[in-house]
């Protein structure tokens, strides 16, 4: 009996173990379930040096040949030099005539003298105008409060100048004068007639052809002023209707109020018409005044100037050429110049071969020569078994054209020699072999990050960069990009994480993200 109940506890013990280790299992399963992080390695950036380079085998080579090519054209003065003789550097070799250029020189900076005066000149004239604006400008600003402090511009009509009242008194003076000239001429006309009635009366039955002659021309002296008399009177009429009716007019729109209320609308609107005006006026002149700091004549000839000055700097070349000295000790091997009296840019002068100028020849593939130019530095690399050493050198010439060659995996390619120029050749010897490191890009405090974290969509760079534990798509612009680095010009800060491997798996846009931080290399 007491083994039948340890038997049953014993099942019991074993189905709650049983039980328990499910649930964990089925526990482990739901946290793995809703745990859907991407596991990442990212990198914290900072700023510090990005270099670019590449590296190339050269050859030691000792002496080169070196072809002194007129520059100018000219008529040759002398030869210094001798085939097959030594010459160090500095050495004369030949002359050519440079009066033509010395010439040309003269006159361009007489030119130029000319043109600073015209600046000089300009400059003052555009004082001068700019400070006639100014006064303009102080004029305008002037008439404005002027305007405001009198609120006096023009009149209700042409001829009303002054106010309503004074204006109906003035039509009522008008009125009056009217009214004599009127008087006036019907008096005339009336003594004229009164006069011309009395002299036909002395004849009989008013027959003026019985009149002797110096009263008939008197006569008739007062028929012409009748005439005249009593158009002045029918004009006179006329005007005193007129002044009438305008006097009329006025009193009556005196009296319902309407002539105050257009004298001052006509007073306002012409207030506000003369203000805009002169407003106007005044931001054409400060346009113009603005615009006049940039004189377009000064620009000119500030251009003009630029360009002489260029002109001046290639003659002095050319003169400086005219003197054709050896750039280092060697052999004049070929010697053309003696042969001609007139030599033409372009023709060979002389021809040396140094014997002390140690120079380094590389090919370059044809997609690194964009990057390359004359006077670069270079460092060269003597490989040694346990050891290496380090010369300095400079690009010294880089050929026109590129030459079919074949790689160590047998493709094709096409390659350019550059020549570098050694400024210490130590203990190198004729045909050593070095390795040639050429830089390509190099800037100070500049954020770069792995190629490989780097992605293109819609044509232009992104990363990823971890933000709040999840992937956050961000725009970039790559300033270079390198073998393995690029070097980013804007869209990250110093602390950024990036997703060094732009292509994990399932990685998009809001991806949470559990990060593992990799050292920068």
């Amino acid at each position: 009996m007491k083994n039948s109940k340890n038997q049953n506890k014993s099942k019991v013990v074993m189905k709650v173990i049983i039980f328990v280790v499910v649930a964990a299992i089925l526990a482990v399963g739901v946290m793995y379930m809703l745990d859907d992080s991407i596991a990442v390695r990212g990198t914290k950036l900072e700023t510090g040096s990005f270099t670019d380079t590449f590296t190339e085998n050269g050859r030691v080579k000792k002496g080169q040949v070196m072809n002194y090519i007129s520059e100018v054209d000219g008529n040759v003065i002398s030869v210094s030099a001798a085939k097959n003789t030594a010459v160090k550097k500095g050495d004369l070799i030949a002359v050519i005539d440079s009066s033509d250029l010395e010439y040309e020189r003269q006159v361009c900076s007489a030119e130029i003298a000319a043109l600073e005066a015209s600046k000089t000149e300009i400059n003052q004239e555009t004082l001068v105008n700019r400070n006639e604006i100014q006064a303009a400008i102080s004029e305008a600003e002037y008439q404005l409060q002027e305007i405001e402090n009198q609120k006096k511009l023009s009149s209700y009509t042409e001829d009303m100048t002054v106010s309503p009242e004074i204006y109906i008194n003035s039509l009522r003076v008008a009125h009056n004068q009217a009214d004599t000239n009127l008087d006036y001429f019907s008096q005339l006309e009336d003594a004229l007639k009164k006069n011309i009635d009395e002299i036909k009366a002395t004849v009989s039955g008013g027959d003026v052809k019985l009149l002797d002659d110096a009263t008939a021309e008197t006569l008739a002296e007062l028929e012409e002023k009748y005439k005249e008399a009593h158009k002045e009177y029918q004009n006179a009429k006329d005007e005193a209707d007129n002044a009438r009716a305008a006097y009329e007019d006025a009193v009556d729109r005196m009296n319902d109020g309407e002539l105050n209320k257009e004298y001052y609308a006509a007073i306002q609107s012409d207030f506000e018409i003369q203000v805009q005006k002169i407003k106007t006026n005044k931001e054409a002149l400060e346009k113009k005044l603005k615009n006049n700091t940039s004189n377009a004549s000064t620009l000119r000839v500030n251009n003009e100037i630029a360009a002489k000055l260029a002109q001046l700097a290639q003659l002095d070349k050319k003169i400086e050429a005219c003197r054709v000295v050896a750039q280092s000790d060697g052999i004049v091997s070929e010697l053309p110049v003696e042969n001609t009296s007139r030599i033409s840019a372009g023709d060979v002068v002389a021809v040396v071969r140094t014997e002390d100028v140690y120079t380094v020849e590389a090919n370059v593939l044809t997609s690194e020569v964009p990057y390359l130019a004359v006077g670069d530095k270079v460092r060269l690399i003597q490989k040694l078994k346990s050891d290496q050493r380090e010369f300095e050198g400079e690009i010294s010439d880089i050929y026109d054209y590129a030459e079919q060659t074949v790689s160590a995996l047998g493709n094709e390619e096409y390659r350019v020699k550059v020549v570098i120029g050694l400024k210490d050749a130590g203990d190198l010897k004729d045909g050593y072999e070095l390795k040639a490191e050429f830089e390509v890009f190099a800037q100070d405090d500049v954020i770069s990050v792995p190629n490989s974290a780097l992605f293109k969509k819609d044509d232009a760079y992104h990363v990823f960069v971890v933000k709040n534990d999840k992937a956050q798509m961000v725009p970039v612009e790559v300033l270079h990009k390198g073998g393995t680095r690029s070097a980013i010009g804007a869209g990250l800060s110093a602390g950024d994480i990036v997703i060094i491997d732009a292509n994990t798996e399932d990685l998009v846009d809001s991806s949470a993200v559990e990060v593992e931080i990799a050292g920068n290399k």
